[in-house]
């Protein structure tokens, strides 16, 4: 009988390559993926957060003073404070806009925009809250 011989031939060697490569390369496009939803899910929850607190602030103001702008702190546009990791995504000031729905009630919505690093490039994200504010006197 003829001796048998063990080992691994050219083809088969070439074949656990392309293999062991298209794992890796799907790992990797998955591995990008999952940075940018965890990264973007985090932003959006930070933007949702300070679009409510924006909210909440102007609750407390005075009829009269619910008027559409950028919002400002102290006479400058605000600075919210998020966390930007490795510079990976840039925030713009918050913009309110006050709607008069009739004379005792108008809608504010506070529109957050913020620019995401994505796998493809960079694109830039909204997230806006609204509520409707009514003038009741006997409680001003």
């Amino acid at each position: 009988m003829p001796e048998s011989k063990k080992g691994f031939t050219l083809t088969e060697l070439m074949v656990s390559v392309l293999i062991l490569t298209m794992v890796i390369t799907a790992f990797l496009g998955s591995l990008n993926a999952y940075r940018f939803i965890t990264s973007y899910s985090r932003h959006k929850i930070q933007a949702i957060y300070w679009a409510q607190r924006i909210m909440e602030e102007q609750r407390r103001i005075t009829w009269s003073s619910l008027v559409s702008s950028p919002y400002v702190l102290n006479g400058a546009p605000y600075p919210v404070p998020l966390d930007i990791p490795n510079g990976r995504y840039s925030l713009v000031p918050p913009v309110i806009t006050v709607t008069g729905l009739d004379p005792h009630r108008k809608r504010v919505q506070v529109e957050v925009d913020w620019t995401e690093w994505t796998p493809i490039g960079t694109r830039t994200m909204k997230e806006f809250c609204t509520t409707d504010i009514a003038n009741e006197p006997q409680l001003n």
